[in-house]
Order: structure tokens, then C-alpha cells, then sequence
């Protein structure tokens, strides 16, 4: 058996965290740049606009609320982002479950037996956590189905390849001491040895 500790546990939904805030934040840009027809030059200004944007909303304190705008939905646009934010091999498997999860979806809308999203999708990740998650980031009250699906899928893809190497980094280290011992436990430090051997997972969370 293989399990994890706390600070292990606390340290991947750190990590995953990141990764969930990076694609947000690429998937605005892209829309932003596809609205404005602005080039990719364009991005780091956009970046400081933002940066403008949210010190002025910090200090602002009205009564009333603004009516916020809604985020959109652009399959092309997610894929962008998960190919921007991960490398090569792991984007192209991202993108892959992403579209598959989705896929899911929408051939199960109609399956009462499956009430949930993320059983519609096929995900053991929750979906209306992710989804929470999105609009806490974006400061957005509604946020797409299809969005909060391809990016928890994602989610777990990465999540899932993060704990398979830090298991195999955990059972080679306790082989080492106990030869005959089964049993091995997850750890930050193991965590972070299975993303600096892998070469895609390091350029990405570097």
C-alpha cells in the first residue's frame, strides 16, 4: 500500500492550485488578445493593466455592486492555455482528457443515474469544487460547465502522474531500508524528487 501525509497532501493541492490560477489566467489573456485582435506581444501589458485594474478595485469601496461580466466559453481557447501552461507530452495528454471528459458530459446529460458533473464527465475530481475554485480566482459569479470540466480534468491528469512518480520515489526509498516491507508513505520530499526527475513536470513548476 501507498499513502500520503498531511503535508504531502497540502503540498499537491498547493501545486494544483498554481496550475488551476495559471490556466485562468492564460485562458483571459487568450480571450482578451482573440476579442481586442491584439498580438502576443500585447500579453505582458495586458498583464500590467491588470495588475492596475485589481489595486484600483482593492481600494474602491462602493455601495452598490457592479453587474461582472460573465466568462465565456472557447473550447480553442482552453486548449491554448493548457498547451502555454504545460510542456509537450503532458499538454497534448491534458488537452486529450479534457476533450474526453467533456465528451462524457454531453453524451450523459440526459442519464439520471448520474446526477453529479463529475460523473457525467467520468472525473473523480469534484467539479463543482474546481468550479468554486474559478470563481474565486476570477472574482465571477457564473462560470461555464465546459470550462470547469476540461480544467478539472486536467487537474486530476496531473494530479494523477504527480502521485504515481511520488509513490514510485517513496517504495524505492523505503526498499532501501526495509526490503521486505510493503507499505510506503508519500512525502513532500518525495513529491518534489518525482518533479525534478521528470523533465516536463519540472520545466512546468519551475
Amino acid at each position: 500500500k501507498t499513502c500520503i501525509s498531511r503535508e504531502a497532501l497540502f503540498q499537491l493541492n498547493q501545486i494544483l492550485f498554481v496550475l488551476l490560477y495559471n490556466l485562468i489566467r492564460f485562458y483571459s489573456i487568450n480571450l482578451k488578445l482573440k476579442t481586442h485582435k491584439k498580438d502576443d506581444s500585447m500579453i505582458e501589458e495586458i498583464d500590467k493593466k491588470e495588475i492596475e485594474e485589481d489595486k484600483k478595485e482593492k481600494h474602491k469601496k462602493e455601495k452598490n455592486k457592479e453587474e461582472k461580466k460573465p466568462i465565456f466559453f472557447e473550447q480553442a481557447e482552453c486548449h491554448k492555455a493548457i498547451v502555454t501552461v504545460l510542456w509537450e507530452e503532458l499538454a497534448k495528454h491534458a488537452v486529450s482528457e479534457g476533450t474526453k471528459a467533456l465528451y462524457k458530459y454531453n453524451f450523459c446529460k440526459g442519464d439520471s443515474r448520474k446526477n453529479t458533473r463529475s460523473s457525467r464527465s467520468g472525473l473523480t475530481f469534484s467539479v463543482m469544487m474546481i468550479e468554486d475554485m474559478i470563481k474565486n480566482i476570477t472574482d465571477r459569479d457564473f462560470v461555464p460547465d465546459e470550462i470547469s470540466i476540461i480544467f478539472t480534468a486536467v487537474l486530476e491528469y496531473i494530479s494523477a502522474e504527480i502521485l504515481e512518480l511520488s509513490g514510485n520515489c517513496a517504495r524505492d526509498i523505503s526498499s532501501l531500508f526495509f526490503e521486505n516491507n510493503k507499505n510506503s508513505i508519500i512525502t513532500t520530499e518525495d513529491i518534489n524528487l518525482a518533479i525534478k526527475k521528470d523533465e516536463e513536470l519540472l520545466k512546468t513548476f519551475e
